[in-house]
Order: structure tokens, then sequence, then C-alpha cells
């Protein structure tokens, strides 16, 4: 991320207004990731609404100077399954929440990644245990055990659909098991007609799906199209030693500044 926030800068900086066919409004904003309520896009979006006036976004998100388009939604899902507790020498006065967990961790387990193609582009639908808890002491039979799973699904799709994936998948696990959406945030759709874009691909730019949740859902969801590039390595985020490519932040500049101030491709 960092790395795009460079290239913006540069642009800032650099930018020659004169004779180009582009004004572009350059916004930097905090919280990107975490709870989709706390993202600092939206107080951008109050304080200056023209922002939404853009005929294009483009989110500067890692993407190795590939356009990726669209976005995956996602959805923070709390599990809980519910048990009755009893001392672990006589699990059998009891109920181990933990273990009726089992079904349903398995299935999570062994279930592959859902390809879904929009546009013609493939994306995929996975759902990752993220976090657990569970158990009072070591000699307690467990009557409660938490699981927060978080659900990536294809462009198109909303929070009814997460909700019938969760209905069907607590139903095979059987046990007492309810489940809360604590947070959503909606997918981002494909805008690769739109004819700016079009401009920019003629470069020669490789166009990928955005395997991961990023603000042109923001922006989709107000009717502005928007795109994902960035110099950043996509396969870097959360890894520990972060890195970016120096050739990486030229090219990514050169590409903007040129597709910016030549003349306008459409």
């Amino acid at each position: 991320m960092k790395a795009g926030d460079a290239v913006m800068l540069a642009l800032l900086e650099n930018f020659r207004w004169e004779g180009s066919w582009a004004e572009p409004v350059l916004v930097f904003y905090e919280r990107e990731e975490g709870p989709y309520v706390e993202n600092g896009l939206e107080a951008v979006f109050e304080e200056c609404p023209w922002v939404l006036d853009a005929e294009l976004a483009f989110l500067l998100e890692p993407t190795g100077n590939a356009l990726e388009v669209g976005c995956v939604g996602t959805a923070q899902v709390e599990v809980t399954f519910e048990g009755r507790p009893a001392h672990s020498a006589r699990p059998w006065l009891g109920n181990n929440a933990l273990t009726a967990a089992g079904t349903f961790l398995a299935e999570l387990h062994q279930r592959p990644a859902e390809k879904v193609v929009v546009d013609g582009l493939p994306f995929y639908e996975v759902l990752t245990p993220t976090m657990a808890r569970g158990g009072q002491t070591k000699n307690v039979v467990p009557d409660e055990f938490w699981i927060n799973v978080n659900y990536r699904f294809a462009p198109g799709k909303g929070l009814e659909d997460v909700g019938r994936v969760f209905d069907g998948l607590l139903a095979k696990a059987g046990g007492q098991a309810r489940y809360e959406i604590q947070d959503f945030a909606p997918s981002g759709s494909v805008d690769l007609d739109h004819p700016l874009l079009q401009g920019l691909i003629s470069g020669g730019l490789e166009v990928r799906p955005k395997q991961a949740w990023t603000d042109v859902a923001r922006f989709a969801h107000r009717g502005v199209a928007a795109a994902n590039f960035g110099p950043g390595l996509p396969a870097q985020a959360h890894q520990q030693k972060e890195y970016a490519e120096l050739p990486l932040l030229l090219e990514g500049y050169e590409r903007l500044r040129a597709f910016l101030e030549g003349s306008r491709p459409w």
C-alpha cells in the first residue's frame, strides 16, 4: 500500500496540468482495512461529495502493475456451538461444544475454493476459519465454542447469499449452533467495458480479477466505475518483512503519468 502512496505523491509533485485531458484528484485516507463502517473513505465522501463526480477511480492496491478489476466481497461470520458443562472425568454428563463443531470444521478444511467466472474472469469463493476460542478450565467440558469464519464471495453476490451458505453449512453440521454476520463488505463490479479502462488496457496492460476486497466496491456502490492498479506485490501482503520493488514503482508511475497526461483515450 505504501508503494501506491509513493506513486500518488510523485504524481502530485510532477503532474503537468497544462494540456492534459484529465483533472486527477488524489485522495489519501485512513483505515482502509478493518470493519466496513470504520473505513476512512466514507468521511471523504461525506465532506467532499464532489469526489464522486469522477469518471473513473483507481485504487492503488498492490497488483504488481496489473489491472485488477472488480473485487470479492467479504463477510466476518461468528459461529457459536453450544453444549453443556461437566467434569472432564465424566464427559458423558455434559455435551462438548468443541467436539460438536468437528463436522463443521472438517467441512471447511476439506472445502475447495469455488471458481466463479464473471465477465470471463475467474474469482474464487473461500471460507476460512481465522479465530476460535472456547472452554472455561482444563478439567471442564466446554459448553461453548466460538469460531470466526471469513467468507470471500464473487461479484454479484450479497448478504442473502452469505446467509444461505451458512444456513446450509450448519444444517449439515448438526448440533446446537448459531451464527451472526458481524461485518459485511459488498463485492465490487467488473467494469471492463468502461471506455477509459479500455484506453488503459490498449497499452498492453495485463488484466486480472481482484481476489481480495478493496474500496472498488465502495465506489461501485455509488455508481463510480473503479479498478485496482498499484505497484505493490500482492504476495507480500501481511507477510513478515514486506517489501516493494523499485522498478515496479517507476513503471507504475510512468504508466499512470502517460495515461493521464496523454491524449484522451476514447
